[in-house]
């Protein structure tokens, strides 16, 4: 036998294998690189979103209503009830519910889902005490470099400008960042009992639901001009509001909200797209969860998504009599609003004992004095009593 034939031989015994062991050069990377190499517009965007809100926000509480979020992620966090208020935020040092709280029966009537999306990075931050900003410090600095690399090794045309490869100056550009901020850093008391920690996760939440919002937004753009510059344009366009970084810089909810509906607006632009029944199940599965996050905005959103959608079922004629199964199929889609408002009810039950009662709804005398009687806490029934309603 000759070299070249034992040559050949070899290579296709490492090819075949027993057990398949040869991998092309191409396959390095696995499965994380074959999603990445067509996502990696989307993932840059993310990415960009979350290191603008970092570098530009300012985190702490401005408004008396963020009061309530942060109190409920303390009880969930510590195993306690999630409707009555108390103490860590919005109280006084006797024990006293601030005017805020008094003009609300010391209740909590928000929503739990910001809370419930904020408890993992409340849990996350907590394995580090009191030198959790170092992660939060090490991040900011990373996300710049990553998306160097990024765009390095998916889109190396990006990579060069007049003949520059400007990648490497902003890798080195991270690591001098890193190195200054480790230089300023100091400790930040997270263990302590009246931390403010929950302030931190939330707000924390809020920033990953900012840079989640902007990746949508690109994707809606992207599914309507075919164009990724273009996209990338349209997203800037949408995102550039002082109030979004206002709004993801605090304990409220309203990031949260925005997200949510732009998931809705993502997947009925592609059911006008492409007319897939699995985008509308989606939009109408992310109207549910607007509800989740704010009732009266996802009753809105609902209809308003319901009207869209039949009008284009009637416009596209797949609502006809001569094929009912075909029509009850579409006609059912926007009950798929039911799947992504589940968590709603649960939630309603739990804090008015009615899933179909929103939780805001504790505000009112009868049905706070009707949910204590229910659940028999003697704790809810103590604060309706020591605190006067208004007027």
């Amino acid at each position: 036998m000759s070299s070249q034939d034992r040559t050949t031989k070899k290579q296709k015994h490492t090819k075949s294998g027993a057990q398949g062991a040869y991998v092309t050069p191409e396959a390095h990377g696995g499965r994380i690189s074959a999603f990445l190499k067509p996502q990696i517009v989307p993932v840059l965007v993310f990415l960009f979103a979350l290191f603008f809100i970092m570098t530009f926000s300012n985190p702490a509480l401005f408004l008396n209503d963020e009061w309530i979020t942060v109190n409920q992620l303390h009880q969930l966090d510590q195993g306690m009830q999630v409707t009555v208020n108390e103490g860590k935020y919005g109280t006084f040092m006797n024990g006293t519910p601030a005017p805020y709280f008094e003009a609300r029966h010391n209740l909590l009537g928000y929503t739990m889902m910001l809370p419930i999306l904020s408890l993992p990075a409340l849990k996350f931050f907590g394995l580090f005490g009191d030198q959790f900003r170092a992660v939060i410090v090490l991040l900011w600095s990373v996300l710049p470099a990553a998306m160097a690399l990024l765009i390095d090794a998916y889109r190396p045309e990006w990579a060069r400008w007049k003949g520059i490869r400007w990648t490497w100056g902003v890798i080195a550009a991270s690591f001098v960042a890193l190195l200054a901020n480790l230089f300023l850093y100091s400790a930040w008391p997270f263990t302590a009992i009246d931390a403010p920690r929950e302030v931190a996760a939330v707000v924390f939440t809020n920033h990953m639901l900012f840079a989640l919002m902007a990746t949508m937004i690109y994707l809606t753009c992207r599914t309507i001009f075919k164009d990724t510059w273009f996209s990338i344009f349209g997203t800037l366009a949408c995102v550039s509001c002082s109030s979004y970084i206002f709004w993801a810089a605090n304990a409220k909810d309203h990031i949260l909200v925005a997200a949510m509906v732009a998931a809705v607006v993502l997947f009925l632009v592609r059911y006008i797209c492409y007319h897939s029944q699995r985008d509308a199940a989606l939009a109408f599965i992310s109207a549910g969860l607007v509800a989740w996050a704010r009732p009266e905005v996802g009753l809105t959103v609902f209809v308003a998504a319901t009207a869209v959608y039949l009008w284009l079922a009637v416009s596209d004629k797949t609502i006809e009599r001569s094929n009912i199964m075909q029509s009850l199929r579409t006609l059912t889609v926007p009950l798929w609003t039911v799947i992504g408002a589940i968590p709603l009810f649960i939630n309603n039950v739990i804090v008015t004992g009615n899933p179909l009662v929103p939780a805001f709804w504790v505000y009112e005398r009868k049905l706070v004095t009707v949910a204590a009687a229910s659940s028999g806490s003697e704790v809810i029934g103590n604060a309706i009593q020591s605190v006067p309603a208004p007027e």
